[in-house]
Order: structure tokens, then C-alpha cells, then sequence
């Protein structure tokens, strides 16, 4: 009992001594600390408390805020997506009530059939797009910055949408206006309409620029609340070669049905004993 005792009495010597030195260490450290925080009240002695300063502790960066345009509204923002997909709509249904094949006498070329198609077609293509301007200029009230702009750029893209759906129904029927659904879906997703194109996959960003519903979003913002028109004119350009290139599809679908309905035609009747 008495080794226990005398090694527990040694213990406790070692431990004051390491209380000591931990002691000794924490006054040193008291005493700098105090030193340090003299010298700071002496170089903050001449510091007086304003308004201003207590502003700039309070607010220590100033935004200055310069607009580059201005979006009066949501409906504004949400107008160039709105409009594009109601233009791609109303070409779709217009193929519901316009025959797209028939015709009331028999054509004399695929290219007068092509024609009396296309040129009506363009005809509807170019009202329904001055209807709703129409509607969202003096009907809503809507304000676009450059106002020839907007109404020429309404009427290419109702065209070149009605050229692409034309093509697609004139060639493939009642299941080219279910791929012209699909095509309206991917355009819905990929245009970067309702949100940026950097949010989608990367894949859908690549097949956006291909789009035709981006370029007339793109533009219909610039036009609608943009100062000046740095893009409209490259999109207009690709519109356009957008609406030549399926005419010119569709009426290579047009000659080649004219000259199968003249062959069989002039092919002699069989004869059936």
C-alpha cells in the first residue's frame, strides 16, 4: 500500500508540475494578447464613428445596377416561345382543313400541282401570322421595339413552318402529321424557350441549332425587347433556306406522284376473260 501510495504521490508532483508550466504558458499568452490588443485601440484612437462609416461596414460593396433592355412583363418574356409554338400549330391544323393531295380538276404538271398547294398554303401561313399579331399588339397590348421587324419575321416563320408540315403530310399523310407532333415536342424541349439551352443535355444543346423554333425564339426576343438587331438577319437567312429546302422537297414529291398517276393512267386496261 505504501509503494501504491508513494507512486500516486509522484504522479500528482509530475501533474503539478506540467499545471505550473501549462499556467506559466497561458499568463504569457494573456499578456500578449493584451499587448496586442493595446496597440490596436492605439492605432484605432484616432477612428471616429460616423454614419458613413458604420454604412460602409454595413454595406461594403455597392451594385450599380445599368440595364441593357427592358422586359416590362412575363408575358413579354414568354411571348417569342408563345408565338412560335401557336405559328407551328396553326400550320398543323391548317393541313386538317386544307386538302394536302386533292385537287378540284386534274393537274396538268407536278409543278402547277406543287404550286396551287404551296401558294396556299403560304397564303394561310402569312394571315394567321398577321392575326396574331393582331391580337397581341392591339388585343393584349404588347410592345416591340422594331414593329416591321416583328410582323416580317411572324410571317416568314408562319411560311417556313407551314413548308416543313406541308412536306411532311404531303409525303407520308395522316403519319406525317404525327411526325410533325414529334418534331413540335423536340423543338418544345430543345429551343431554349422556356429556359436556357445550358440547362438540357448536351446532345439536345447540338440538335437545337438545327431547330428552326430556336432561331425564330431568338429572334422574336431581339425583336421584342432588344435595342438593336445583331442576329435577326442570320435568322432569317436560315428561316428561308429552311422554307426552300422542304418546297423544294415538296415538290419533288409532287412531280414524282403526277408522273406515277399519268403513267398508270395511260397504261392500257386489262383485259379479264
Amino acid at each position: 500500500g505504501a509503494a501504491q501510495l508513494a507512486g500516486g504521490a509522484g504522479k500528482l508532483a509530475s501533474g503539478s508540475a506540467e499545471l505550473a508550466s501549462g499556467t506559466a504558458q497561458l499568463a504569457g499568452g494573456t499578456a500578449e494578447l493584451s499587448g496586442k490588443l493595446g496597440d490596436a485601440a492605439a492605432q484605432t484612437a484616432g477612428v471616429t464613428g460616423t454614419d458613413a462609416l458604420y454604412d460602409m461596414f454595413a454595406n461594403p460593396v455597392h451594385v450599380e445596377e445599368h440595364k441593357l433592355t427592358n422586359v416590362p412583363n412575363y408575358g413579354t418574356g414568354f411571348a417569342p416561345y408563345a408565338l412560335s409554338l401557336g405559328l407551328f400549330v396553326g400550320a398543323l391544323l391548317s393541313t386538317m382543313v386544307v386538302p394536302m393531295r386533292e385537287t378540284g380538276t386534274r393537274p396538268r404538271s407536278g409543278w402547277s400541282w406543287f404550286v396551287s398547294k404551296a401558294l396556299l398554303l403560304a397564303g394561310i401561313g402569312i394571315v394567321q401570322a398577321l392575326i396574331a399579331d393582331a391580337i397581341l399588339i392591339y388585343g393584349i397590348g404588347m410592345h416591340a421595339n422594331h414593329m416591321g421587324a416583328f410582323i416580317g419575321m411572324s410571317m416568314l416563320t408562319s411560311v417556313a413552318f407551314m413548308m416543313i408540315i406541308q412536306f411532311l403530310v404531303t409525303l407520308l399523310d395522316q403519319p406525317g402529321r404525327f411526325v410533325a407532333v414529334m418534331l413540335l415536342i423536340l423543338q418544345l424541349t430543345g429551343s431554349a424557350g422556356t429556359y436556357p439551352a445550358e440547362l438540357v443535355p448536351a446532345w439536345l444543346q447540338r440538335v437545337g441549332e438545327w431547330l428552326p423554333m430556336t432561331y425564330t425564339i431568338r429572334s422574336f426576343r431581339e425583336i421584342l425587347t432588344g435595342n438593336e438587331l445583331q442576329s435577326t438577319g442570320s435568322s432569317a437567312v436560315y428561316l428561308a433556306i429552311v422554307a426552300l429546302v422542304f418546297a423544294a422537297l415538296t415538290m419533288a414529291v409532287f412531280l414524282v406522284m403526277h408522273r406515277k398517276e399519268r403513267s398508270s393512267k395511260s397504261a392500257p386496261a386489262e383485259i379479264v376473260l
